[in-house]
Order: structure tokens, then C-alpha cells, then sequence
């Protein structure tokens, strides 16, 4: 999945915003249930409400889809919905201090290359979130 306009590369929007947030760190400290979090969001769409542990499930299913065995689903899975989907619901919020990613280079390239744009970015990942979702 790489999804590309003349300013923007999906993937590197959406890694970039996700690995800005250590939620491996936010699950130690909260004891957040990301699994359970999957499974709720599975059996009915449920999404955390707070920002947190929206932040987590992102930052989580960065890593599932990039590393964990989703690399190879295809960007209309319910998990790239889901990642998106995510996405636009955090993209605006500033990531916690106690929870930004100690290696910078994410949280660094996110601000200075996407924040300064963020309207037309997160219209980009709507735009492609949108041609994703199933036909009704």
C-alpha cells in the first residue's frame, strides 16, 4: 500500500504520527489492553474514546502492519481503516510529553514536515480513507 500524491506520501504520514507516541511505554505505565482494545473494535467498532488509548491502538497498529504480520493487507482491510481512521482522530492532538517517542527522528520530521500542513494532510488521508471504505 502506497498511496502518493505530489506533497505526500500516505505511509510516511501515517508512521510518522504513529511513531511519534511510545505506546509501548504508555501500556507499561497505564496497564492499556491494546489486545482488548483490537477485539472490541473487531466484534463492534468500538474505538477508545480518550485520547490515550487512541494513540496506543495507533502507535499499535503501526507496528502490526509494518512489522507484526499485517505487511501484507491490502489498504481496503479493516485494519488500514482502522489505522486511518485513527489517524484522523489524532493527527490534531499534541502527543504527551510522558509519552513521546525518547528517539525524536519520528516526532522531529512529523512537525516539521507535516504539522505545517496538517489541514491538506489530513484531507489527503481522508481523501484516500474514504475510496477505502466497502460499498454500500
Amino acid at each position: 500500500m502506497n498511496e502518493k500524491s505530489a506533497a505526500f506520501d500516505e505511509e510516511d504520514v501515517l508512521m510518522c504520527c504513529a511513531l511519534s507516541f511510545d505506546g509501548y511505554r504508555y501500556v507499561e505505565e497505564t496497564g492499556f489492553d491494546h489486545l482488548a482494545a483490537f477485539a472490541a473494535n473487531k466484534a463492534g467498532g468500538a474505538i477508545p474514546e480518550d485520547l490515550g488509548p487512541r494513540r496506543c491502538l495507533f502507535f499499535m497498529l503501526q507496528r502490526f502492519l509494518y512489522k507484526w504480520g499485517g505487511e501484507t493487507l491490502e489498504g481496503d482491510s479493516s485494519e488500514w481503516r482502522l489505522f486511518r481512521e485513527l489517524f484522523l482522530s489524532v493527527a490534531r492532538e499534541p502527543v504527551p510529553a510522558e509519552f513521546a517517542m525518547l528517539d525524536e527522528s519520528w516526532s522531529r520530521r512529523w512537525r516539521s514536515e507535516y504539522e505545517p500542513r496538517l489541514a491538506e494532510v489530513i484531507d489527503f488521508v481522508r481523501g484516500i480513507h474514504a475510496a477505502a471504505l466497502p460499498a454500500k
